[in-house]
């Protein structure tokens, strides 16, 4: 593992930052729109924009042999934490219940935590794969079924933040599984 901060500049790595920056904006909006219908038109256009981004900056890496240390940092990081911004305020809204609240932070707080133990260990960086990304998604259009104002008794609501939080443990598994055969082989 070598991180070169001049790999940055990837285009990859500038959308990853990119999404980082978006915090800002959710901030403001939770903050400052009281509006519901309004805030929630914001927030759906963040989201969309996060999600594009994510898409974007991972087909790019693949596509043009991208890939960078930096890059297999940022990308989840910036993942995790758009999510848990959005998480906290949802919250503190009592528009997800306690136990989704707490369900996806310990998680990403785990995995950051293994991420950096494992990092430590082995100076190995576990990448993304498709069922974190699949997890994302997931919690995504959790989110969009609470923009769209589904009560939290509608079926939609349901599925969607069931399916998130079954991802969120098989992703959770999974990085513990792929972490732990890396940590036994060194």
């Amino acid at each position: 593992m070598i991180i070169r901060f001049n790999e940055i500049r990837l285009i990859p790595n500038i959308l990853s930052s990119f999404r980082l920056l978006l915090i800002i904006p959710l901030i403001y909006i939770f903050n400052n729109i009281n509006n519901p219908s309004t805030r929630n038109n914001y927030l759906l256009l963040i989201i969309l924009i996060a999600f594009i981004s994510d898409i974007l900056d991972g087909f790019i890496a693949r596509k043009f042999k991208l890939i960078s240390d930096l890059g297999k940092i940022i990308d989840p990081l910036a993942d995790k934490i758009v999510v848990a911004t959005i998480v906290i305020y949802f919250w503190k809204l009592n528009l997800i219940p306690t136990y989704y609240f707490l369900i996806i932070m310990l998680r990403d707080i785990f995995i950051l935590i293994g991420s950096f133990y494992l990092t430590q260990r082995t100076k190995k960086i576990l990448m993304s794969d498709i069922i974190g990304k699949l997890t994302v998604l997931t919690i995504g259009l959790f989110f969009i079924t609470i923009l769209f104002n589904y009560d939290k008794n509608f079926f939609v609501y349901n599925l969607f933040m069931s399916l998130s939080i079954l991802m969120s443990f098989v992703s959770l598994i999974n990085y513990t599984y792929k972490s732990l055969n890396i940590l036994l082989k060194d």
